[in-house]
């Protein structure tokens, strides 16, 4: 579905007050936008400094072809929330940006003045959560923006209650209460031990496959699985899962179990490459690889000969300066048989 802010503001409910006419606009921003994650890791810096300096504006948007998520910066994300929110009521509602500087790519937030009381709003913040009906931590959260100026706090009960109104926080719940169910089903032993007893899971050392499954269920169960304008970026999704292991898995878990996720690009006959990220987990014993399938909405378990054929036909592009464990062994493998011959 084509992304439209006139869409956006026709769609706007009846009888909202102006605060709640900014929470509306905010949250549909985190629907629009996802980080741009080449900035993260290109080096030319005149390139860099173009990519944040880009100007995208509403008109640009509505003419151009933008489907799902248009991938920006924080500048970006700020400038075209403030252009929105300028057109609510713009006698009552005033939106800037702060923090821009053309030459240092800088953080950019908005600030939001209604009847001389000001609201800080950080978006680049909320993206995967928004996306996600999680409890935003972006929005008027903090009582000093980054340019000094004094902003008002809003308690959770106080955005809660917006967000009820807006639909957003449905039933009264977040998504992060439905993962707080899942949590105190997880650190249920005896519930662990006889959903694996059930799926004739006893292979290995008990806090191994205890493990295992719980990774297996996350990705199982809680993936991408949103219609085709609504699912996550890579970038957001790999955020989300950050989130998800955080509260799912036991601090020992993550401790005893290394998780360690890479950013890359897969490809298609070598070309047409498309964002992907590539998750590693080395266990006591064994090391397990999940990437992301488009079929899937989600990432699932791949093997290691299968990563080294998309790495020997040049499908599987690398951009961390980091390499998973396949890459090593493999290059260790090769200078092995040289030495030999």
């Amino acid at each position: 579905m084509k992304v439209s802010i006139n869409k956006i503001l026709e769609n706007m409910p009846k009888n909202l007050t102006d605060l709640e006419k900014v929470r509306y606009i905010y949250l549909k921003m985190g629907d629009i936008f996802s980080y741009n994650r080449d900035f993260l890791y290109i080096d030319d810096y005149r390139y860099v400094n173009d990519m944040y300096n880009e100007v995208i504006t509403k008109e640009k948007i509505e003419k151009g072809n933008y489907k799902n998520k248009i991938a920006s910066l924080c500048k970006q994300m700020s400038e075209i929330s403030c252009e929105t929110i300028n057109k609510l009521n713009p006698s009552k509602i005033k939106a800037r940006i702060v923090g821009y500087n053309p030459d240092k790519e800088t953080h950019v937030e908005v600030i939001v003045t209604i009847s001389d009381k000001s609201y800080n709003l950080n978006i680049n913040l909320d993206l995967y959560k928004i996306q996600k009906g999680m409890r935003t931590v972006g929005f008027a959260t903090t009582n000093k923006a980054i340019d000094e100026t004094e902003c008002v706090v809003l308690s959770s009960d106080e955005i809660k209650k917006m967000d009820e109104k807006l639909n957003y926080c449905k039933y009264g719940m977040y998504m992060d209460d439905a993962i707080e169910m899942i949590k105190s089903e997880m650190q249920d032993t005896k519930n662990i031990e006889k959903l694996i007893s059930e799926n004739e899971l006893k292979t290995g050392r008990k806090e191994d496959i205890i493990f295992k499954y719980k990774v297996d269920f996350i990705f199982k169960y809680l993936k991408n699985n949103l219609p085709e304008d609504k699912k996550l970026e890579i970038y957001e999704l790999c955020k989300y899962y950050k989130k998800l292991f955080k509260e799912l898995l036991t601090e020992k878990e993550r401790v005893d179990n290394n998780i360690q996720k890479f950013d890359i690009y897969l490809k298609e006959d070598g070309k047409n490459k498309k964002e992907n990220a590539l998750y590693q987990i080395k266990m006591r014993e064994r090391i397990i690889y999940y990437l992301y399938f488009d079929e899937e909405r989600g990432f699932a378990e791949i093997d290691e000969k299968s990563l080294r054929n998309l790495d020997n036909t040049g499908n599987i592009e690398y951009i961390d300066y980091l390499k998973p464990e396949y890459l090593k062994k493999q290059k260790s493998d090769f200078l092995g048989r040289r030495k030999k011959s």
